[in-house]
């Protein structure tokens, strides 16, 4: 295990957190190079502070998608060594930005919140359905719930082309997770 991985683990340990989960679904978030994560709910910046550590933890770095203004310079440096991906959101393209940059890269956790923002929606966004659509990549989903401090890593989730019925299917997932603002997080509408 390398030094990073201890660290990350450690200070997990240190804040009470766990990584949960079938250890079937922790060995294929360790084996796997290149995919798309859902994380929710997403309530908090500390649950981009969680989803660093778990990653890093598993010997991965996550990306994530950030508006392409940030990456100014010396912000662009950080923004980037932390795995930021910049895209120009309001892009008709915004898409095809995103399966460029996830094509080009030898391995990638590109981590989504489907969610959208950190305050309350009623209806998740559809982007990283499309990804995974549009580069074949497995969907992993991953949760962190406050109230027993475990970071829950789910299997890999086969979509089907049936954007309601998959969606139904992964809400079972997130349905127990308890938020850190729980009045902030609400379950996708499906129909």
């Amino acid at each position: 295990m390398k030094i990073k991985q201890r660290l990350a683990l450690k200070v997990l340990r240190w804040a009470r957190w766990q990584i949960a989960g079938e250890p079937a679904h922790i060995q294929r978030w360790r084996d796997t190079q290149k995919c798309i994560v859902i994380a929710a709910p997403h309530t908090t910046f500390w649950d981009y502070v969680l989803g660093y550590l778990t990653l890093a933890s598993l010997g991965k770095k996550g990306s994530f998608l950030i508006n392409k203004k940030f990456f100014v310079f010396p912000l662009n440096l950080i923004l980037k060594a932390h795995g930021g991906v910049p895209v120009i959101r309001k892009d008709k393209d915004f898409l095809n930005q995103v399966v460029t940059s996830f094509e080009k890269s030898d391995g990638m956790f590109l981590t989504l919140t489907p969610e959208g923002t950190r305050k309350k929606v009623t209806r998740w966004k559809r982007g990283f359905y499309q990804l995974v659509q549009r580069t074949n990549a497995p969907l992993l989903l991953g949760a962190m719930d406050y109230k027993k401090k475990q970071i829950i890593l789910g299997d890999a989730f086969p979509i089907t082309d049936d954007f309601n019925a998959d969606m139904g299917e992964i809400i079972k997932f997130y349905k127990d997770v308890v938020a850190k603002y729980p009045e902030k997080f609400a379950l996708q509408e499906v129909g």
